[in-house]
């Protein structure tokens, strides 16, 4: 697990930084939100839902943001449709570029996500699967963004 953790935080920082990691071609980005004018879909409280989806090619990595207000909340599930993906959940602003959340390989996670700071919070993935994967990540909570991080 160590490794896998060590990779995904280098790789997480090279994305962030807009290096390229792998020669590959960009991940297909699709966010959905009906009906409302800011693109997002209404829940009490000013809150939002969204749905993004993400189709990786093998060794392809992603990641997607949600800008938060520090204590924000955000309920949220992901999955990958053809298996195992490496993820890191974290954090950044300015003066502070990685804060950690959490790292791993699975198909499917959904939590709570309470954002440390006012920043952008959200999840790299990499597909390692040898085959294309969609992923799909649902949203719903105090966020006013989401991002496709380049």
């Amino acid at each position: 697990m160590g490794r896998i953790k060590m990779q995904l935080a280098a790789e997480a920082e090279a994305e962030e930084a807009g290096l390229a990691v792998t020669a590959s071609a960009p991940a297909a980005v699709t966010t959905t939100s009906p009906a409302t004018p800011a693109g997002a879909t209404s829940v009490p409280n000013g809150q939002r839902s969204d749905e993004t989806v993400i189709t990786l090619a093998p060794d392809q990595g992603a990641e997607i943001k949600l800008v938060m207000e520090e204590g924000s909340r955000v309920d949220f599930t992901w999955t990958s449709s053809g298996g195992a993906v490496n993820f890191d959940t974290h954090a950044d602003r300015p003066g502070t570029p990685y804060h950690g959340y959490g790292k791993g390989s699975e198909q499917r996670v959904e939590g709570e996500l309470v954002a440390a700071f006012t920043g952008s919070h959200g999840w790299f993935w990499r597909n390692r699967t040898g085959e294309p994967v969609t992923i799909t990540l649902q949203t719903t909570g105090a966020y006013t963004e989401v991002r496709r991080v380049v």
